[in-house]
């Protein structure tokens, strides 16, 4: 049973908080209210919040008693939002299925790590509104699949504000500063006691799945926050100019399904045929700037060492073929990864894991921990690829645009470059 969460906990809290008074807001937490014996405290809303708020506090990690408490709550909030996100991937697996059949499906809880960073970076948000403690996401073979799984999506009063609004963030149409290109809609899914809760559902290309991945390796092995638009400048500058030029390789019919020599000589031919009106001089500055930062970075060498390091993964990930969870605990400085499957019989059992290895590693930001899902676990690797540091296809990309830089005319460079001018 779950320990409940002390009065001292609350009181601590109360105190710091700007605008708790500790006489007016006393919580009583004495006499827990269960839904029967068998189940875990029942948290209010109230508490989720102050907890939020706790965990976002460096000095939390020092009080084991008050992080304890303070991680049963998001273990109970989190677990709230099994079911919903269970029937978000339910309805998504069904739409995305429908329009492309080579799609990937996956889901997954919010890491704790993760929350917390957002909670720090977003002042206003509190762990109660945060919209995204659950996600699935589908990855689809081409933007025309994406746009009519989406356009279906989009009709389902689930993803609609009471007065008929979208909950909804196109970073396909106008992509993040740091060039993430996606689409994000939040939808309301009911649980076991048809109360709603918050899942959001993320819809990408192969190619904006595979930027969003190096980006992600990258913040793991060299602990910058890229993500949240926080890291190195340089490494922030090269990955919006990748973005850019594979928004330009995303325009060739069936890209993905082309073989290399075909997908190079495509994408030169794009560049080259200066289709790109008075954006053609931007197109070329691009390629130059990511092949000056890439020598700089050494963003090449780096990724496949990165991919070296933990090429030695469980092999269970690979063989295993039932639908279940993956927690996965990840080692990037000793290049190792673990994994604990579970089936869908024994939901409880991964959760309670995934808080406990949580617990453990709380304290070391290096340690990755992460409950994954797919709708084929032998297809976690190719969902979550950051996890297995590959970026096998991002390489292959960015392998294209420094091969371009070496190969166009000089003279032909300068004409485009003083089109800018």
């Amino acid at each position: 049973m779950r320990s409940k969460l002390s009065s001292k906990y609350v009181s601590s809290i109360i105190k710091t908080d700007k605008g708790f008074s500790l006489a007016k807001k006393t919580l009583n937490l004495k006499n827990k209210k269960r839904i029967n014996e068998d189940t875990e405290p029942v948290y209010s809303g109230k508490e989720v919040e102050i907890a939020g708020r706790t965990l976002k506090k460096p000095e939390t990690l020092e009080d084991k008693n008050i992080f304890t408490d303070a991680m049963n709550v998001l273990y109970y909030w989190r677990n709230l939002h099994e079911v919903p996100m269970e029937n978000a991937f339910k309805l998504l697996e069904n739409i995305v299925q429908k329009h492309d059949r080579k799609a990937f499906v996956a889901k997954r809880s919010k890491r704790y790590f993760s929350i917390v960073r957002k909670l720090n970076i977003e002042t206003k948000m509190n762990l109660r509104n945060m919209q995204d403690i659950a996600g699935c996401r589908a990855i689809f073979t081409s933007k025309k699949k994406l746009g009519k799984a989406y356009n279906e999506l989009r009709k389902n009063t689930v993803f609609k504000k009471d007065n008929g609004e979208l909950r909804v963030k196109d970073y396909i149409s106008i992509p993040k500063p740091s060039g993430y290109r996606s689409i994000h809609i939040v939808g309301k899914f009911s649980d076991n006691n048809n109360k709603n809760k918050s899942v959001e559902i993320q819809l990408r290309t192969k190619i904006q799945h595979h930027w969003a991945t190096a980006l992600e390796i990258i913040d793991i092995f060299t602990n910058q926050a890229l993500k949240s638009n926080m890291g190195n400048e340089d490494w922030a500058k090269i990955f919006k100019q990748i973005s850019y030029q594979f928004e330009i390789m995303e325009k060739i019919h069936l890209y993905d399904n082309l073989q290399p020599l075909e997908q190079y000589s495509k994408y030169k031919k794009m560049v080259v045929d200066e289709k790109h009106g008075m954006e053609h001089g931007l197109v070329i500055q691009s390629i130059y700037d990511i092949d000056r930062l890439q020598r700089k970075l050494k963003v090449i060498e780096q990724l496949n060492a990165f991919a070296s390091s933990i090429e030695v993964m469980d092999k269970k990930i690979r063989e295993s073929g039932f639908d279940g969870y993956a927690l996965l605990v990840i080692d990037p400085q000793k290049g190792e990864i673990a994994s604990n499957l579970f089936d869908l019989d024994n939901v409880k059992e991964a959760f309670e894991e995934y808080l406990n290895v949580e617990k453990k590693h709380a304290k070391n930001k290096d340690i990755v921990v992460s409950m994954v899902s797919t709708n084929s676990i032998g297809g976690l690797p190719e969902a979550y690829p950051n996890y297995f540091a590959d970026s096998t296809i991002f390489l292959t990309n960015l392998t294209y645009i420094v091969n371009l830089k070496n190969e166009l005319d000089p003279s032909w460079i300068r004409k485009a470059l003083s089109s800018m001018s």
